[in-house]
């Protein structure tokens, strides 16, 4: 007899492809669909939706364009009160859809503070909610209000569950880290990439600071602690990769003009790079310097996976996988000496570094393989169907 499928739905309003949608990819790739049928939802279409490997008859939009009620998604200034009038209208039709497909769980992607009116149309059609909540950031918290709409919060660290248990009950709280998978380098070459490379000579040497444009991020941390070491490491260039916030740029370039790097030696592209993996290759530090830590963060396990060390911040998530000077290196928040000082040893002993990569790239096949977030997952599913 054949098993009937269960329907789950999940819900992307992310405006860029990154780390969030990056693990979105692998649950739609890797979920058992002899047990399940999987749409995913978005408000309207995007250009990075193209990045996603699923086929396009599972994503579903619940505009087929942008329209004049979509407040901040239309609006550079918007109208007051039309960004909460897109979220209504945007839930109403989003119940709709669920109820067409006849949807037991829906899956928030990304849990936000505002998406309150997004779920109680949802909730009140008695379809189950997994909210999955990403943020290091006590800013970003849910409220309570949203968190009684969800059946289910999914964390995806202890520590980023210590932080939503402020607002959270423990019990509906659930604990399961994110896959990371080795990246492929794109089939359609990223020309802006390639053009930036193609400026290098070969016998550069790239440290890449990754994460989006944001003050929280911490290039500022690795414009500073690089400015140390430009003069004495003539053949080193220090990458900002990631795209994001005008006002972070030009914050970013005043740093770089206070600190007097030499023109040339910081590129600040301001651009998210479709080929992750190619750049990662060609690093020879990664750089995740995010001030007060990561709630998880894939930057420095990607990073190991291509055989790149990685120098991160020791606060957050990262702690509960990496060992100073086992498998990767930690420097306390803000300390720029600290990171020049690592920086150097690096530079001058490769092998050590590769060994701190192979070290972590183990520790990541061995623990977060998207075997045991999928069985986690499905087994989270099956409680609530």
């Amino acid at each position: 007899m054949e098993t009937t499928k269960r329907s789950i739905a999940y819900l992307d309003y992310s405006q860029v492809y990154g780390g969030a949608e990056r693990v979105l990819n692998s649950i739609a790739y890797h979920l058992n669909r002899g047990l399940y049928r999987l749409i995913v939802i978005f408000p309207f279409p995007q250009s990075h939706h193209s990045r996603y490997t699923f086929a396009d008859e599972e994503k579903i939009y619940l505009s087929d364009r942008i329209k004049w009620w979509m407040g901040r998604d239309r609006w550079s200034y918007p109208p007051r009160g039309s960004d909460a009038m897109a979220r209504v209208i945007f839930g109403v039709l989003l119940a709709l859809m669920l109820r067409k497909h006849r949807v037991g769980i829906l899956h928030v992607n990304l849990l936000r503070r505002d998406c309150m009116l997004w779920l109680l149309p949802v909730r009140a059609m008695g379809i189950r909610i997994v909210g999955h909540w990403r943020s290091a950031s006590a800013d970003w918290l849910p409220p309570r209000r949203v968190i009684s709409l969800c059946n289910r919060v999914i964390c995806v660290s202890d520590f980023n569950r210590a932080i939503l248990s402020e607002v959270c009950e423990t019990e509906k709280s659930v604990r399961i880290y994110d896959c990371v998978e080795q990246l492929c380098s794109s089939e359609v070459a990223d020309m802006p990439l390639e053009n930036l490379l193609n400026r290098l000579s070969s016998k550069t040497r790239l440290i890449v600071s990754v994460g989006q444009l944001t003050p929280y991020k911490g290039h500022d941390l690795a414009i500073e602690a690089f400015s140390h070491i430009a003069s004495q490491y003539t053949d080193v260039v220090l990458l900002i990769a990631g795209g994001g916030s005008e006002g972070e740029r030009l914050r970013l370039e005043c740093i770089l003009r206070k600190n007097d790097v030499e023109n040339g030696r910081v590129l600040l592209p301001a651009i998210h790079f479709r080929d992750m993996a190619r750049l990662y290759r060609r690093a020879e530090i990664v750089l995740s310097l995010s001030h007060g830590g990561e709630a998880f963060g894939l930057v420095p396990y990607e990073a190991a996976l291509a055989g790149c060390p990685f120098i991160g911040v020791d606060c957050g998530a990262v702690r509960e996988f990496v060992r100073d000077g086992v498998n990767g290196l930690l420097v306390r928040d803000n300390d720029v000496m600290g990171v020049v000082e690592r920086m150097k040893y690096l530079l001058t002993n490769p092998d050590y570094g590769r060994r701190l990569a192979d070290a972590l790239a183990a520790d990541v096949k061995e623990c977060l393989s998207p075997k045991i977030m999928i069985s986690q997952l499905e087994d989270l599913y099956d409680s609530l169907l």
